[in-house]
């Protein structure tokens, strides 16, 4: 079984998820507005969001990392429903939610 990594980019209007392939690039990708974190705890959508990725494509069983880019390096200030999270606490919540390793970087074009 081959162990994968999905990737969400976040930016200030949309977000994608894809599975992330060694070479790089990216497959089974979708598009998601980030109105859906306006007024609601960030953690829990981005975490709901990357499970249902995860069960739609089949590939749950053999994810073993998330790679989360925030836009703005330094700081997260869009969308505003992320603009409170610090990354440290991100990483942990979506980790113990998802099961699996989960890094969040910031510097993303926005």
């Amino acid at each position: 079984m081959e162990f994968l990594t999905v990737g969400a980019n976040i930016g200030t209007g949309d977000f994608q998820i894809g599975t992330k392939l060694r070479n790089g690039e990216m497959r089974d990708s979708e598009t998601h507005s980030t109105r859906m974190f306006e007024n609601a705890d960030a953690e829990e959508v981005l975490s709901h969001v990357l499970l249902g990725y995860m069960v739609r494509h089949g590939i749950a069983r053999q994810v073993r990392a998330v790679d989360i880019q925030l836009p703005n390096a330094g700081c997260v200030s869009a969308p505003s429903g992320l603009a409170n999270v610090a990354k440290p606490e991100l990483e942990r919540t979506i980790s113990e939610r998802l099961g699996v390793h989960v890094s969040v970087e910031n510097g993303l074009e926005a």
